[in-house]
């Protein structure tokens, strides 16, 4: 069984194993090298570097096989040499909390709007989604007139088998009627 290969590439690190491979941003992999606990750097590892849901399938199918991964990973980060990393993480901090205010601020307006303008909103996208309603309502028209349709055919073909069933049971019983009064004219002969 081979190991999982731990590869830094400039600044980003490089997650190997067979075919398969977990790209780590250098963006990510700055926030990381500033965790002094492994709990932290775990958490935001998880949480914020492994971007979509595969790629945190195949690291814990790599974990369940490698125990060390954890350590290995840790100790790569932190050893990496990076340009300029002191800036770095400045810039990188100013943008997430500048982007944090800013989603306060917007999440305060909203609050602070009046219902009347919530109304409004709500009396637009209701409109805009009027045409697409209607589109809609024509197609199920359209297929529950072809449905209907199939059901009286269905609907007559059986009835034509009723009737003719019915008919060959009258016939069939007009025969023994007939055969049974002959027979009683005979015998009262």
């Amino acid at each position: 069984m081979a190991d999982i290969q731990i590869v830094p590439i400039e600044d980003a690190v490089v997650l190997k194993d067979r075919s398969s491979e977990l790209l780590i941003l250098p963006d990510h992999v700055i926030f990381l090298k500033s965790f002094s606990k492994s709990k932290d750097f775990a958490k935001y590892f998880l949480d914020q570097a492994l971007m979509n849901r595969s790629a945190r399938k195949l690291y814990e199918a790599w974990l369940r096989r490698d125990s060390n991964l954890w350590r290995k990973l840790y100790e790569t980060v932190r050893d990496m040499e990076i340009k300029d990393y002191d800036k770095r993480l400045k810039d990188l901090q100013a943008e997430e909390s500048s982007s944090k205010t800013s989603k306060k601020a917007e999440s305060k307006k909203e609050k602070k709007e009046p219902a009347t303008k919530k109304t409004t909103k709500s009396a637009e996208k209701s409109e805009a989604e009027k045409p697409a309603a209607k589109k809609v309502t024509k197609k199920t028209t359209k297929k529950a007139a072809t449905k209907k349709t199939t059901a009286k055919k269905t609907t007559t073909k059986k009835t034509t088998t009723k009737k003719t069933a019915a008919k060959k049971t009258t016939k069939k019983v007009a025969k023994k009627t007939t055969t049974k009064k002959t027979t009683k004219k005979k015998k009262t002969k």
